[in-house]
């Protein structure tokens, strides 16, 4: 999923990214989506290899995190999925396995296209908005010149 130091050293050199930061621990990355000061997602190298193997989110908003995507074999893709559902640090067990990586691999490209489309939609959509401002230009030019001449 990434190398902790670099992605936390790149964040902290971009400005908007930086003010999402929250105070953590060496080992960690804590951002705060919402603006509230609690952090909202966590970025975790729970074994000490310098990489990232766990994201975990905080559902509820009271800045504990309740959803945990592992990395449980090292390829960089979550292959488990642990819940805190009363909120009691007593984490439950989801899924696990090759279908949570196929699942998660096919929610980030649902993702990725979603996100490629809109760009797309957007592009030719301003590009339709110049055309038609161009047209509207040369029309109010035209009707310009014709009352000039009349």
């Amino acid at each position: 999923m990434g190398n902790l130091r670099k992605i936390k050293r790149k964040m902290k050199l971009d400005k908007d990214l930086r003010k999402t930061l929250v105070r953590s621990a060496k080992d960690e990355i804590l951002i705060d989506v919402d603006g509230d000061g609690l952090p909202d997602v966590g970025l975790l190298d729970s074994t000490g290899d310098g990489n990232i193997d766990t994201i975990t989110v905080d559902l509820t908003g009271d800045g504990e995190f309740d959803l945990y995507f592992h990395d449980s074999d090292g390829n960089g893709v979550p292959d488990m999925i642990l819940l805190d559902e009363d909120g009691d640090g007593m984490v439950d067990f989801v899924a696990a396995g090759t279908a949570v990586e196929e699942a998660l691999i096919q929610a980030a490209t649902d993702i990725f296209l979603q996100m490629a489309a809109e760009e797309y939609v957007a592009e030719v959509l301003e590009a339709a908005l110049d055309k038609m401002q161009a047209n509207v230009d040369e029309a109010r030019k035209l009707q310009a010149e014709t009352k000039a001449e009349g």
